[in-house]
Parts: structure tokens; C-alpha cells; sequence
């Protein structure tokens, strides 16, 4: 009796495994890796097809969520809106600063192993979806004008009374809410494994393992070096809590390797920062603010393939004088970057030119070297905008006290 006992417990275990989404995670990458070239032709397009009408759907929904996040916690905060506002984009603006300097320093201290690399980036991507829902999205529906939306009516909820507004944007909250945790969090696996398809069948997979190794393993590192300083930092270099958050951020980190959009990626880091957070509804507010302007995996990763290029050109690392003035530019740029999603390294390309001297050449390999990087780098910037989500409440509760909030928008945990 009981040996069947154990056996039926066994098999529960086993069941509520493969119910756990990490664990579906891990199942997806192993297939497409194993099985991937296997798959018959239409098998991989309705995979990756499927993949993208998740995203696309994503895309059209992020707009009214993200503008019900932030103008259910700014409305929450009352008359403190302005000031969390203002303290979060002076944050978000140090965060970049001090990635770029890092990737500076680095790149001061490692210039005899920078490696030389030679580009040759075509690729003919034959795997084609069936459909896409993108080309019916309007120009204007984006997650940064939901940002937009969403601080205003906080703001002028927060500081004006307007009947109803208050109802609305919570019950809206609410919807929003149920919408992801409901469906697009319990479909993640798939979500990730039609990616994952198209990236092994188009050889992406592969150019990324057997192209460009060493400029991509020095890049990580010194990117996977810096995230490590802010997982200690967040985690107080406990390590307990340092393995809590972790655990936490990690599917957001494989989600946004394969999907290569901190915009889609957007829900599941806002869930997984709500686990991390003392004051867990703050996440709502605080990830939507975040992603499209403090990313730190583009400033790490860029500023360094700057140094990166001017060394294979031949050309002389630039002094700190100069390179404080690109900070400053390039720092406030990522504040303009924010409108155009997915076109950030065209926005930075003047400033390149102007202050590190950048040619033509030298921009369209900076251009070809992001496109490769770019799992990593979003990657990066969805892992560190959880970590960093800690930090920022951090230093928000420490404000509170030289400026007493009345209400906070949600209990914090004991």
C-alpha cells in the first residue's frame, strides 16, 4: 500500500512539474535545439506564426494596459505623482550614465584583448509566417503613447478629482490584468517556441554560435559582468535573496532572448518584479516607465562596440573629456529613443558620427553587429529593469520618509 502510495505521489510531483512554466520552458528550448531541424516546413511556419499573432495581440493589448498600470498607481500616489515621476526619470538617466561609463572603463582597461572581427552579416530568412496582425496595428498604438496616456491621467487623477476616473482606470487595471495572467502568461512556452524555431531554421542560432564568437563572448561578458553588480546590489549581496530574485527574472530573460522585444516581454516582467517588490502593484507603474528608456544592456553594449570599431579602424580610443560630452548626449538620447521602438540605433548614429568621429562604414557595422546582439542585449534590458525595480523602491521608500506619502497605492509585504 505503501509503495503505491509513493508511486501516485511520485507521479504527482512529476505532473506538477511539467505544470510549473520554467520547467515548460526548458522543454520548448530542448525540443527546437534536439528536434528543430526536423520539423517539416509548414510545422515550423504555423509554430512561428502562431508565436507571432501572440506577440502582435501582445502589441495591441500593451497600450491599454500600460496606460491603466500607470494611471492606476500614479492616481494611488496622489499628490506625490509628480515627484515619483520626476525622481524615476532623474534614476532612469544615472542608471544609463553609469552603464556607459562602465562599458568605457572596460573598454580602457581591455584594449589589448579586444578582439578584431571581420562582418559579414547576410542572411536569407526563408521561414515566413502564414499571417501577421502587425500591418492592421496603427502607427500611433504603442506602448509609449500608453505610457504617455497612462501618466497623464494618473497625474490628473492624482492632483484633480474627475468623477469616475478612478473606477475606470482601477476596473481597467483589473481586466488587464486577468487578460495576462489568464492567457498570455499560461501560453508563454509556445510563445517562446515558435521563436525559437525561426531563429534555428533562418540559421540565426547558429551564426550567433559559430559566427562572431569572440567580439559576442567579450561583449557578454562584460555585459553579464555588469548584471551581476546590479543582481548583488538589488539582492544586498545576500545570497538567498539574491537566488529569490533570480528565480524570479530568469523566464523574463529567456522570453525576451528569443522574442527580442522588451515591449512583448513587457507583462511577464512586470508579474515576475510584483514577486521581487515590497510594495509588489508598484511593478505596474514602474516597468511600463522603465523599458523603453533605461536600457541598459543598449548602453552597455554600444558604447562598448563604439570602442569596439574605433580600434578595428584604426582609430584612437577617445579621451574622458571627450567621451563625458558623447555621455551626455547619448544619455539624453535614450529619452528620445522611447518613440521609436526598434529604431533606437538609428537615433544614435548622428551621435556617433558627430562625437566619436564615426563613418559611414563604421556606422553600418555598428548597425549589423546590434542586429546580432540584439538577443542578448534585450535580454539584458529586461533583466536588469527587474533587478534595477528593486533598487528604484528602494530608494523611494527612503524618500518617503523626508517626503510622508499618504496613501501608498498598495500594502507592502511584511
Amino acid at each position: 500500500m505503501n509503495d503505491i502510495m509513493q508511486k501516485i505521489e511520485q507521479k504527482t510531483r512529476v505532473f506538477r512539474a511539467l505544470k510549473s512554466m520554467p520547467v515548460q520552458l526548458v522543454i520548448s528550448i530542448l525540443i527546437v535545439v534536439l528536434c528543430g531541424s526536423y520539423f517539416p516546413h509548414p510545422v515550423a511556419r504555423a509554430a512561428y506564426t502562431f508565436s507571432l499573432l501572440m506577440k502582435d495581440l501582445l502589441l495591441f493589448v500593451l497600450p491599454l494596459a500600460v496606460a491603466s498600470f500607470i494611471a492606476s498607481t500614479l492616481i494611488s500616489f496622489r499628490q506625490n505623482a509628480l515627484l515619483l515621476v520626476l525622481v524615476l526619470l532623474i534614476f532612469e538617466g544615472i542608471s544609463n550614465a553609469i552603464s556607459v561609463m562602465y562599458a568605457y572603463g572596460v573598454g580602457v582597461l581591455c584594449q589589448q584583448w579586444i578582439p578584431v572581427f571581420q562582418a559579414n552579416l547576410s542572411q536569407d530568412f526563408q521561414l515566413v509566417p502564414f499571417f501577421q496582425m502587425s500591418d492592421y496595428r496603427p502607427g500611433f498604438w504603442s506602448s509609449v503613447n500608453g505610457v504617455c496616456m497612462g501618466t497623464l491621467l494618473g497625474v490628473l487623477g492624482a492632483t484633480v478629482r474627475v468623477a469616475h476616473l478612478d473606477t475606470i482606470v482601477f476596473r481597467m487595471r483589473d481586466y488587464m490584468g486577468l487578460v495576462f495572467s489568464r492567457v498570455f502568461v499560461r501560453l508563454i512556452p509556445l510563445y517562446v517556441f515558435g521563436f525559437l524555431v525561426f531563429m534555428q531554421h533562418s540559421g540565426l542560432l547558429e551564426e550567433i554560435v559559430n559566427s562572431y564568437v569572440s567580439i559576442i563572448a567579450f561583449v557578454t561578458f562584460v555585459i553579464f559582468a555588469y548584471l551581476t553588480i546590479i543582481l548583488l546590489i538589488a539582492s544586498r549581496f545576500k545570497g538567498n535573496e539574491l537566488q529569490r530574485i533570480i528565480r524570479h527574472i530568469w523566464p523574463t530573460g529567456v522570453i525576451s532572448f528569443t522574442t527580442m522585444s522588451s515591449a512583448a516581454t513587457m507583462p511577464f516582467t512586470i508579474e515576475a518584479a510584483e514577486k521581487n517588490l515590497k510594495t509588489p502593484g508598484f511593478a505596474a507603474m514602474l516597468i511600463p516607465a522603465t523599458t523603453n528608456i533605461q536600457q541598459v544592456g543598449d548602453c552597455i553594449a554600444n558604447a562598448f562596440l563604439c570602442l569596439v570599431i574605433l580600434k578595428n579602424f584604426g582609430k584612437p580610443m577617445p579621451d574622458l573629456m571627450s567621451w563625458s560630452i558623447f555621455l551626455m548626449w547619448f544619455t539624453l538620447a535614450r529619452y528620445t529613443t522611447a518613440a521609436v521602438l526598434g529604431g533606437a540605433i538609428f537615433i544614435m548614429v548622428p551621435i556617433y558620427e558627430h562625437y566619436l568621429g564615426f563613418t559611414y562604414e563604421m556606422t553600418a557595422l555598428i548597425i549589423a553587429l546590434n542586429v546580432v546582439l540584439d538577443p542578448i542585449i534585450t535580454s539584458t534590458n529586461v533583466l536588469c529593469n527587474g533587478a534595477l525595480a528593486i533598487v528604484f523602491e528602494r530608494l523611494w521608500l527612503w524618500i518617503k520618509r523626508y517626503h510622508p506619502v499618504k496613501t501608498m497605492p498598495f500594502s507592502a509585504r511584511q
